[in-house]
């Protein structure tokens, strides 16, 4: 810093212990304060998150050359700690919709020149990776960083195109395709951790796709899903009486509405039920919409005991089975689960408990959105059946063809 180095702070970097604050307010003129000196939580700025318009009070500065005031959704951070009477501050974003009397709390984003010649910048902005399609918010940032470097800003400001999520996957991974897996939580036979990453590797192994990870089912609507091509879900909530948040709900309805993806893995078809045992107040109706076939344990479902089995396609016409020929597995083979929306079977076998052929996959659509759902999966052996790994990494192509189509990729 003494040299004149720009600093800037983005988003959740603003944040800093009050036992670094004198050093940041030198340095970039403001942060989060979250702590006190004694290391306790005490929180003086806050977050909030809305869509709202937000301003630009000092239009002269070299930040917001070319940029215009615009509409954004974002998880605003305010009330930010700034020096007593900093003269170097500038404001450069501020949001009229924020309630606050802490003087300069509705500025979220800001500039400083330091005495050594070096320049602060720092934004609570940034938590959604869509607004970077609006020219002027990257425009802003883009200006930030060329004035914070000691470089002249252009008088209209740096121009710039939007990489969509797709374009930054493939520069990073070489992959085009991103997916997500839901998991952290499951029947306590099955082990989450051990079947998730085996999950990933048998879908990865398509050379266009590449998968994240969350173990917080909550990130349904922390994350931006549109991100995203399609979901696995590889979660149950049994004997944990937590459901999906109402702002979750909505955002996974509205995801595959839209187009986007899933796949349902084994037992992820018993969650969000009123038999769930400790976990009957999660029930979620719409879920038997999303997961056409469920278990229920007020009723007959069930399975038999784990063992080997044969799995042979239905004969239906589907790319996710396609030149499949019969093949054996050692799994449970799930029997009587209950729904009965359209399905169209892919895969059955015949279980020795019922004498029947029970289905073990099957797809349907949600909205716009594609589904597969299999009950195979128990264990990591399970999942590392050759065929069954081809079969998930089918599924996987298969569901995201559907949210490129309806969102124009």
């Amino acid at each position: 810093m003494k040299r004149g180095c720009g600093f800037i702070t983005f988003h959740f970097s603003t944040f800093a212990p009050d036992g670094y604050g004198q050093q940041v307010l030198e340095w970039g003129g403001g942060y989060f304060d979250w702590q006190d000196e004694a290391g306790k939580r005490n929180w003086y700025s806050a977050i909030k998150t809305l869509e709202t318009e937000v301003q630009l009070p000092s239009p002269d500065h070299p930040i917001v050359r070319g940029v215009r005031p615009f509409r954004t959704l974002e998880e605003f951070y305010y009330n930010i700690r700034f020096g007593n009477d900093d003269r170097r501050l500038v404001p450069i974003l501020s949001v009229p919709a924020l309630e606050t009397n802490v003087p300069n709390g509705k500025v979220v984003a800001w500039a400083v020149q330091r005495a050594d010649g070096g320049r602060g910048f720092g934004t609570t902005t940034g938590h959604y990776y869509a607004n970077w399609k609006n020219a002027d918010y990257r425009k802003l940032i883009l200006n930030a960083i060329v004035w914070a470097s000691g470089a002249e800003v252009p008088a209209q400001g740096v121009e710039s195109r939007f990489y969509p999520d797709g374009d930054v996957t493939r520069c990073l991974s070489g992959k085009s395709v991103k997916g997500l897996i839901l998991t952290g939580w499951q029947h306590e036979a099955h082990n989450w951790q051990e079947t998730t990453a085996v999950l990933k590797q048998a879908i990865e192994n398509d050379d266009q796709i590449s998968l994240d990870v969350s173990t917080e089912i909550e990130d349904l609507s922390r994350y931006d899903l549109r991100d995203y091509a399609f979901l696995v879900l590889n979660y149950c909530n049994w004997k944990k009486p937590e459901g999906l948040s109402n702002q979750s709900k909505k955002a996974l309805t509205e995801y595959l509405s839209g187009g986007g993806g899933l796949l349902v893995i084994h037992f992820a078809n018993g969650a969000f039920h009123h038999s769930l045992p400790g976990a009957g107040q999660s029930d979620w109706p719409e879920y038997r919409n999303i997961v056409r076939r469920v278990w229920d344990h007020t009723d007959n479902s069930g399975h038999d005991p784990y063992g080997t089995f044969r799995v042979n396609a239905t004969g239906l016409k589907h790319e996710i089975v396609e030149g499949l020929t019969p093949f054996d597995t050692s799994d449970e083979l799930y029997f009587n689960q209950k729904g009965d929306g359209p399905i169209e079977v892919l895969l059955t076998a015949r279980s020795n408990k019922t004498g029947k052929e029970e289905p073990l996959a099957w797809v349907y659509q949600y909205g716009r959105g594609r589904v597969f759902q299999t009950v195979l999966g128990h264990d990591t052996r399970a999942l590392e059946t050759p065929a069954v790994k081809i079969i998930l990494q089918r599924a996987a192509a298969w569901a995201a063809k559907g949210y490129q189509f309806w969102n124009g990729l």
